[in-house]
């Protein structure tokens, strides 16, 4: 048996994206897999009584999606239990009671740094090392598509005004009203502060100005002693013709006047055709996590061990961005990402393949 598969989403993202994996042609599961999303989308756990930055905005709007791996981590695990307990007791393809012990991953964006938050953090050893799993963790093998591993310049800047840069506060408001919260942190009426996604995902794209999470992913020297994670790389970058729209959309031109001309934002003066590569210093990136971070590895290096195909030019991270005036195709629209996919968990664990986070 094919250990069950689980999907897990992006920042600010919910299961819907996911929709177009391990599903075939004709718009039907595909019978080879046990396949569940997973949602960490939902509503907050407690009441939030102050944010940093502070919005005006209603602060029941927050959801998961929009704080940062120690949020989100236990409920990601607690997922993972009860899809592989359903799996274990007969809801399988063979519909037939079964040994199963780990769960294959695949994952976007901020669900790749989450799992292996989950998979190498010491606060997680008892709970991902057990008797249950023979020591092996939950997690099989991942694959990750887009997953900003050293992070990524954007998220730097739509927190720099709370670090005493210029402010980005107009643009990182605006996405705030539609639920797109750019949060250092929030705190709870009786839960610890959790910080925020947007926060975790600092960084670069080179290893530098990362923050403290994200560094405990990536730097060996920080990583627990778990099994190591093999993980499959999916990566995208922009080519023009995904950038030639944006300075003739009617909303990023709006975004730029009032919040770049009028407000004095770098990020929104920045969002055009010819501006949006100054926001990763003209590193090549899928409009929002340099290419670079999303090929690296524990060791800071980016890897070669990329299977043929999983590299897509001309592709931009997500469906959120193209009311932006960003030009499809994305790496979580139907097709070649999804087929690559299929290719990967196809693919034995034991290839080269498979980097050993």
């Amino acid at each position: 048996m094919r250990p069950p598969v689980l999907l897990i989403h992006g920042t600010w993202s919910n299961p819907d994206a996911m929709s177009n994996f391990l599903v075939t042609s004709n718009g039907t599961d595909d019978p080879r897999f046990f396949v569940r999303p997973l949602d960490y989308s939902r509503p907050l756990k407690d009441t939030v009584v102050a944010t940093a930055p502070n919005y005006p905005t209603p602060f029941a709007k927050i959801k998961g999606n929009s704080l940062g791996f120690r949020y989100n981590v236990d409920d990601i695990k607690a997922q993972i239990s009860e899809h592989l307990f359903e799996f274990k007791t007969g809801i399988n393809p063979i519909s037939a009671p079964v040994a199963g012990i780990q769960v294959d991953i695949v994952a976007h964006s901020l669900g790749g740094d989450i799992t292996l938050f989950l998979a190498s953090s010491p606060l997680n050893s008892g709970a991902y090392v057990r008797d249950d799993n023979f020591g092996q963790g939950d997690v099989h093998k991942m694959i990750s598509i887009d997953t900003p591993y050293l992070g990524s310049p954007l998220a730097t800047q739509l927190l720099q005004g709370y670090f005493g840069g210029t402010s980005n506060d107009c643009i990182s408001t605006a996405l705030a009203l539609m639920g797109e919260f750019s949060l250092a942190n929030v705190t709870f009426a009786t839960l610890p502060p959790a910080s925020g996604a947007v926060y975790d995902l600092r960084g670069d794209g080179l290893g530098y100005g990362m923050s403290l999470d994200l560094v405990q992913i990536t730097n060996p020297l920080f990583i627990s002693p778990h099994p190591p994670l093999p993980t499959a790389l999916i990566a995208a970058y922009t080519n023009t013709s995904n950038l030639s729209s944006v300075s003739a959309n009617l909303l990023a031109a709006n975004i730029v006047y009032y919040c770049g001309t009028y407000a004095g934002n770098p990020l929104a003066l920045n969002l055009t055709t010819t501006g949006w590569p100054n926001v990763f210093d003209g590193a090549l990136n899928d409009a929002i996590v340099p290419l670079n971070s999303q090929l690296n590895r524990m060791n800071g290096l980016s890897t070669t061990n990329i299977l043929s195909g999983s590299l897509f030019p001309g592709y931009i991270h997500t469906t959120g961005i193209t009311h932006l005036g960003f030009n499809p195709p994305t790496v979580l629209d139907a097709g070649s990402v999804p087929a690559q996919v299929i290719a990967l968990l196809n693919t034995p664990v034991t290839s080269a393949a498979y980097n050993l986070f």
